[in-house]
């Protein structure tokens, strides 16, 4: 695993109020069985398992993705809200959320629509997208992430999707079960993305698109 990832690991751990507050999340099951500084997306699957299990068959289109549906991760909040750019200019061209790190697709966060554009040309075999969106610090408004997060999902519905849903504001949990049971997923950058494709591919699901293949420009 690189080493952003075991940077954002080992921070991750060290809140051990999560532990407190949340006992029973699948982020604290998830370290107390992975040591501090690694990470599994073996382990983090069987756990996600044991949750689906729990939920089917009886399970509906806002617990678990429809067949056929093209789940997509998209980062908004902080990484949006706090940017010294404007909607206009992310969706235009790469955004990197650290100035003191090089270009890279791993902190890459905010796509530009140019992102989205082979995934319209190649994926027609989609028959819905889902656009699943939460923010990871409470802020006081999202004025910039509403802005994106409306133009990304009219770009899909200009573009002859039919059926385009947006997913926000679920538990962190929720949405974890929803885009490991994906058929077909699009992450965004983060290793938050990474892993849950890592988990997509392992259940036999197709990644469309992987954020350390491409720059997105």
């Amino acid at each position: 695993m690189c080493k952003e990832q075991s940077r954002h690991r080992s921070q991750w751990a060290e809140r051990s109020d999560h532990r407190s507050r949340f006992p029973h999340s699948l982020a604290t099951e998830y370290m107390n069985l992975v040591p501090r500084g690694s990470s599994s997306a073996k382990i983090l699957a069987n756990l996600i398992e044991k949750r689906r299990s729990r939920v089917l068959p009886n399970a509906t289109e806002d617990v678990l993705p429809a067949p056929g549906e093209l789940v997509i991760h998209v980062r908004i909040g902080d990484v949006i809200e706090l940017a010294n750019r404007t909607v206009k200019e992310m969706l235009q061209t790469p955004t990197y959320f650290y100035d003191d790190a090089p270009p890279a697709p791993w902190h890459q966060y905010v796509k530009p629509l140019a992102y989205f554009k082979d995934i319209i040309l190649q994926s027609t075999h989609f028959k819905r997208v889902a656009i699943v969106a939460a923010s990871h610090i409470k802020l006081s408004s999202y004025p910039k992430s509403c802005q994106y997060l409306t133009i990304s999902k009219s770009y899909f519905d200009d573009h002859g999707f039919k059926n385009v849903r947006l997913r926000t504001g679920k538990l962190p949990d929720d949405d974890v079960l929803f885009m490991a049971s994906a058929s077909a997923f699009l992450p965004s950058g983060g290793t938050f993305s990474k892993i849950i494709s890592e988990v997509v591919a392992l259940n036999g699901g197709e990644i469309v698109y992987h954020p350390h293949m491409q720059n997105g420009n």
